[in-house]
């Protein structure tokens, strides 16, 4: 599953935490906890997104979902070379 969860991210683009529990039927915490444990295996890094800039000056302002908690990833060259491997 996790390795699921990494290729759906690789796909890019913006997603809910609620969407991706969702699309995988899990809950919120765990699709959360999935997402950092693949950061401590080193497949993915947070790259901010503390949304503590108002929207207009935000990469992000077009593709958020306004939430006032927001955390963005990038997969690592770890993270690419696995999800582009196929191994789910």
């Amino acid at each position: 599953m996790l390795v699921q969860l990494l290729e759906r991210v690789a796909q890019g683009g913006s997603v809910h935490l609620g969407e991706l529990a969702d699309e995988f039927g899990l809950t919120v915490p765990v699709v959360r906890d999935m997402l950092a444990d693949l950061a401590i295996r080193g497949y993915l890094r947070p790259t901010g997104g503390d949304c503590s800039t108002k929207c207009g000056g935000c990469a992000f302002a077009t593709s958020c979902h306004g939430e006032t908690e927001t955390q963005t990833w990038m997969l690592t060259e770890k993270g690419r070379t696995l999800a582009s491997s196929g191994a789910a």
